[in-house]
């Protein structure tokens, strides 16, 4: 199932120093974010219909050189569906973390209404084996950059950035020069 190839790929991540090549996830950015990472998850978990399937904690990597960095596990949180999803604020809030969220839907428009409920909307991925399902609903997500089978691979002749109240301005391509 998509779920246990989610979970074993996270859980293949290697956490390590950012500046060796094999390195998949390094460290946050200060305490404090690891600290907003760390309670965004407690609170996701609070609420019924949320499943931790994996990370969820602040763990160095096993390395002792680097045990004070800022470090948090890939963590997968799993809805029972796409109720329980949309009135979670792991679902509704921007982590800014190794977190993501895997909501059931049951029809292609579910999967957009539940896309498009969010009002952060800086950039969103359609992850399917059917390619003309993906074109079919890419134009459909209200977001500052889509893409499909991927995420966040950004070319820098393509703009993307503000939309909804994700971001400020526009990134890259010509945009980008006239701020």
């Amino acid at each position: 199932s998509f779920k246990s190839k989610l979970v074993a790929k996270v859980q293949s991540l290697k956490i390590a120093d950012p500046s060796l090549e094999s390195t998949h996830i390094g460290p946050l950015i200060s305490h404090k974010a690891k600290d907003s990472v760390a309670a965004a998850v407690e609170k996701a978990l609070h609420f019924s219909q949320c499943t931790l399937l994996v990370g969820g904690f602040a763990e160095p990597p096993s390395n002792h050189l680097l045990k004070d960095g800022f470090w948090f596990q890939p963590t997968v949180l799993a809805f029972d569906s796409a109720h329980s999803a949309i009135n979670n604020p792991a679902f509704v809030e921007e982590i800014f973390g190794p977190v993501v969220t895997l909501t059931p839907f049951s029809t292609d428009q579910e999967a957009l209404d539940l896309a498009n409920s969010n009002r952060y909307a800086l950039g969103a991925s359609i992850l399917t084996s059917d390619l003309n399902r993906a074109h079919r609903l890419l134009p459909h997500l209200n977001a500052g950059i889509v893409w499909a089978n991927t995420h966040h691979r950004n070319s820098p002749d393509a703009p993307w950035g503000g939309f909804g109240d994700s971001g400020v301005g526009r990134e890259n391509g010509l945009e980008a020069h006239h701020h």
